[in-house]
């Protein structure tokens, strides 16, 4: 089973009054893609495409925008890998649960707690001591 993420710009040829297009993150599991979006939007002209040097550094949010795309890349990979050495199959709406759900994983005590909800009894023996 093959899973992708790549950042994308304007995936639908539409930009806001303001003349700007938003980002998203394309996420491809077994030839399937969705797109989702990460909330920011940027000029094309600033738009690079290349990986971890998506927005220009001449933008002046470039790094800020690069480092909130890598990390959403980052955090997909390392649940999709969590998943995959746990034995679980990785489906797109379990990556869409993941990119969607509304806690901080900084906050330790929330995510483990979620986690637990999510995730009981799948984990190899750590729940059952």
């Amino acid at each position: 089973m093959g899973c992708t993420f790549n950042a994308v710009l304007n995936k639908d040829n539409r930009k806001n009054k303001t003349g700007r297009y938003t980002i998203f993150i394309r996420i491809t599991v077994d030839r399937q893609t969705k797109y989702f979006s990460i909330g920011e939007r940027i000029d094309q002209r600033y738009w690079t495409g290349r990986v971890n040097h998506w927005v220009k550094a001449n933008h002046p949010g470039a790094f800020e925008l690069n480092k909130m795309i890598r990390d959403k890349i980052e955090l997909l990979y390392q649940f999709y890998f969590r998943q995959r050495a746990f034995g679980n199959g990785v489906s797109m709406q379990s990556l869409s649960a993941f990119f969607h759900k509304k806690i901080d994983p900084n906050v330790f005590n929330e995510y483990v707690a979620q986690y637990i909800k999510t995730v009981r009894g799948k984990s190899l023996n750590t729940l059952k001591k």
